[in-house]
């Protein structure tokens, strides 16, 4: 599965601050907590990590980010299942990071 998100940001984003949680869900809309979060492709200009945070990837800059800018970063999402024998779900995310030219 794809998904792509586009996040807004304001004018003033500073470095090593959170961005967006990334969530893994099966087909019945449950939680996947035994979820690992890998980041495939990063923006060259500012890198961005991840890090789990209660089955939950959370993407953040490792940098301040340019006003008028956009950012795409690409993070691969393998959910296991609660006997860690195999992988249940995979997921994408294409993620688009717009920062505005205006600090509100």
């Amino acid at each position: 599965m794809l998904l792509l998100l586009l996040l807004l940001c304001k004018a003033v984003v500073s470095g090593v601050q959170d961005l967006i949680r990334l969530v893994a869900y099966d087909q019945q809309n449950v939680h996947l907590p035994m979820t690992t979060f890998t980041i495939l492709e990063n923006d060259s200009r500012v890198p961005f990590a991840i890090r789990l945070e209660g089955g939950k990837g959370v993407v953040y800059t490792l940098r301040p980010l340019e006003d008028r800018q956009t950012y795409k970063i690409k993070v691969a999402a393998k959910s296991y299942d609660h006997r860690r024998r195999g992988v249940q779900y995979e997921t994408n995310f294409m993620i688009f990071i717009s920062v505005s030219k205006f600090p509100y």
